[in-house]
């Protein structure tokens, strides 16, 4: 080869080492084209020819890198999983089962250790799809992270009041999912502001109201709550027409409403007496008589009235009776004058134990009578020629009832009657003041004083006589007794002192002493005292001759007593103790 020839050749080492260069020799004749490939980024042309020693065109540049695995989350899988990647190498992301891809499925590798693009996508947790009973969803699934979705309910359902249709996916769990309740038919209510039928949702309220001048069962408004299908509160089967406002009759009034289904009463003044329907009734705006009853003046000896308290007589009479001679000595109630005058009637009255008041008993029908009359002084005249004579009395039921009746004679022939109710009080005190009574929050120790007191309350004259009584250790008497005194005589030595009423005392009694003890075979830590009483007029309780040292000393053998009423008191409660001494304890039977 010639000298010349040589030197007109071209080097492959002028090229960048990184260059794969073909045909892949040392030295290219002038002339000789090469193809150059890089396997990272070429820089200028991909070929090149040989002419006269040198290459013709710019030199090519390699760039070549690689770059380690992208950084992935959980859940997140990478095809192809490798140590390195090289230059412009692609990878693909993908999710575990389950899950969703939340960025860019792919990436390359466009420099060193550098991924194109540079965030790498999360996998969020996908959310089954509910199962809504009676309705469905707006829209199917998969749903993922971030996804939403409206619940709508099926016919004759809806959610609750107030719930929101709309859920939400968050990382793999749904947001509170409503429920379709069935929903509540309101039919419509003639006469309201709901004539026309409505619906509830569950959960749902609805107020009814009906018209002015309507009501239903005295009641203008009604509310209503929905609760699945069913209905709280009163739902009218109408509105009923108000009635018109009643007229007062002249010397009476007309009270009551006017609703439907309400009575109205009519009433006359003092001194007048009605001739007609008393009480009217209202009825879809039409009462049951339209006619206004009148008051008419009663006649004088209809307008005497007899008031029976507890603790004494009232005789209401009209003034004109004693025509113009009327003052407070008008009247004797027994052996008593002196009365109470207004501008037109007179009261007389007695305490029960005054004024010649007499007392029976019927223990046939269980009555204690009280009876005294009422006379005008020296003939004082009802007409020309007759005078008042009023025979009067109050009678005691023993069962806790009064009863009274006036006869009022010669002119004056008409029977009156009036209703009350005494007081029977019983209880346990410290002493025999009885100032202190025992309460039930009250701690005591065993062998204090007790002292036991029933009282008639306001009503004088009367006796309470003992048929039996006795201890309990609880409330209600059982298997535990323990007897204290029996038909009127003490049979224990915690019943001591038995004593009874004096005459005229304002307050009959039955009293006995006593002292704590404890029930040994109950364990309690309570005593209750129980008594059946008799009530009696002063004198007629008989004590048994064998209660040495009580007042009075006779037999009740042959006697028609009958229990009337039964008492309890208590509890009375003891210190406890883990010891009782046989001093203060008893065993019952």
């Amino acid at each position: 080869m010639l000298v010349r020839d040589l030197v007109e050749d071209c080097a492959s080492s002028e090229f960048d080492e990184d260059l794969a260069i073909t045909p892949d020799q040392p030295c290219h004749a002038n002339g000789a084209s090469v193809t150059l490939a890089c396997a990272g980024t070429i820089g200028g042309p991909p070929s090149n020819q040989c002419s006269g020693g040198s290459w013709a065109f710019p030199m090519a540049t390699c760039d070549v890198w690689s770059c380690t695995p992208p950084v992935i989350g959980d859940a997140v899988t990478l095809t192809p999983d490798k140590m390195s990647y090289t230059t412009r190498e692609t990878v693909t992301y993908g999710c575990d089962p389950g899950y969703n891809l939340i960025g860019s499925a792919s990436a390359s590798c466009d420099s060193q250790d550098s991924w194109n693009p540079v965030t790498v996508p999360i996998c969020s947790a996908t959310c089954s799809t509910p199962v809504i009973d009676n309705g469905a969803l707006s829209s199917t699934g998969p749903f993922g992270d971030g996804d939403t979705t409206s619940v709508t309910c099926g016919s004759g359902y809806s959610l609750a009041s107030g719930s929101s249709s709309t859920i939400s996916c968050t990382n793999g769990a749904w947001s509170e999912i409503p429920e379709c309740f069935l929903i509540c038919n309101v039919p419509g209510v003639t006469n309201s502001d709901s004539a026309s039928a409505d619906t509830i949702p569950h959960g749902g309220t609805k107020d009814v109201e009906c018209n002015p001048g309507y009501s239903f069962d005295q009641m203008t408004t009604f509310s209503l709550e929905c609760t699945d299908g069913a209905i709280t509160g009163v739902i009218p089967s109408q509105c009923y027409q108000d009635c018109t406002l009643l007229t007062s009759p002249t010397n009476g009034k007309v009270s009551g409403e006017d609703l439907h289904g309400e009575t109205a009463t009519y009433s006359c003044d003092r001194g007048y007496l009605l001739n007609d329907t008393e009480t009217v009734t209202c009825n879809d705006g039409t009462w049951s008589d339209t006619n206004t009853p009148t008051c008419h003046r009663k006649s004088l000896e209809n307008s005497i009235v007899l008031f029976c308290n507890t603790d004494k007589f009232i005789v209401e009479m009209p003034l004109l009776l004693l025509e113009e001679n009327a003052n407070v000595n008008s009247v004797l109630l027994g052996n008593c004058s002196g009365s109470t005058l207004d501008s037109e009637y007179l009261y007389a009255n007695s305490s029960y134990n005054d004024c010649g008041t007499t007392m029976e008993v019927d223990n046939v029908n269980r009555k204690i009578i009280y009876r005294n009359e009422l006379t005008s002084v020296d003939n004082g005249p009802v007409t020309s020629v007759e005078a008042i004579h009023l025979n009067i009395e109050c009678v005691f039921d023993q069962e806790n009832t009064i009863s009274s009746s006036a006869v009022v004679q010669n002119s004056l022939d008409k029977n009156l009657a009036e209703t009350g109710s005494y007081k029977l009080s019983f209880g346990i005190y410290t002493d025999d003041t009885f100032s202190t009574e025992i309460s039930g929050s009250d701690v005591i120790e065993t062998n204090d004083d007790l002292v036991v007191l029933a009282q008639v309350v306001d009503v004088a004259n009367l006796d309470v006589y003992p048929v039996k009584c006795y201890a309990t250790p609880d409330e209600v008497p059982a298997a535990t007794t323990y007897d204290l005194i029996i038909n009127g005589c003490s049979v224990s030595t915690y019943a001591t002192g038995l004593s009874t009423s004096e005459a005229g005392v304002e307050n009959p009694h039955l009293a006995f002493d006593s002292k704590a003890f404890r029930f040994t075979a109950s364990g309690s830590d309570t005593i209750y005292f129980h008594c059946d009483l008799r009530i009696c007029p002063l004198g007629d309780c008989p004590l048994s001759t064998n209660c040495g040292g009580s007042r009075r000393r006779r037999d009740i053998a042959g006697s028609n007593l009958v229990v009337s009423k039964h008492v309890s008191a208590g509890p009375i409660k003891l210190h406890h103790s883990a010891s009782v001494g046989t001093d203060s304890s008893v065993h019952g039977s």
